[in-house]
């Protein structure tokens, strides 16, 4: 019984937030500025994800890569997307921190030349990317502190 503590509370690491992103993961702000798409990519409170790879895919073919490249010193890479729909990107740093974002364009975005219709601070253009990022995190927290109060339990009425 007594190797059991052991077991739990390794088991308990191996499914911490930090292993989910939480507590370092990616943010990528999406401002949408006619012809291009502009993207600002940071870890979570940490700045810049300089240098990283982007992958963008177009609604015609979501296998083959449409461009590739790196962020700047900033975190930042633009686009200029050529048709309406989902355009896909995927932002890697190659350190496990990677992050897929979908942004859908309308005609109108076509159509605006200049106009500028940025995201809130901080807010995602992908809400069901960010969504699920979100539900992820919350459930690997919830997996984790289930996982460590068993094991107090455990603790406890072994020393009792």
């Amino acid at each position: 019984m007594k190797t059991l503590i052991p077991l739990v509370l390794l088991a308990s690491l191996s499914v911490s937030p930090a292993g989910s992103g939480t507590v370092h993961g990616v943010q990528v702000g999406i401002k949408e500025v006619a012809p291009a798409v502009i993207a600002t990519c940071t870890y979570t409170g940490d700045g810049p994800l300089a240098n990283a790879e982007v992958t963008i895919y177009s609604p015609a073919d979501s296998e083959t890569a449409f461009q590739q490249g790196r962020t700047d010193p900033k975190g930042v890479f633009a686009f200029v997307p050529e048709a309406p729909g989902e355009w896909k990107f995927v932002v890697d740093d190659g350190l496990g921190h990677r992050k897929e974002v979908s942004i859908i364009l309308t005609e109108s975005f076509f159509e605006a030349g200049e106009a500028d219709r940025a995201t809130p601070e901080g807010e995602s253009a992908a809400v069901g990317g960010r969504a699920r990022m979100l539900s992820q995190s919350v459930i690997a927290m919830i997996v984790a502190g289930v996982i460590v109060l068993i094991g107090a339990i455990v603790f406890v009425r072994l020393r009792s």
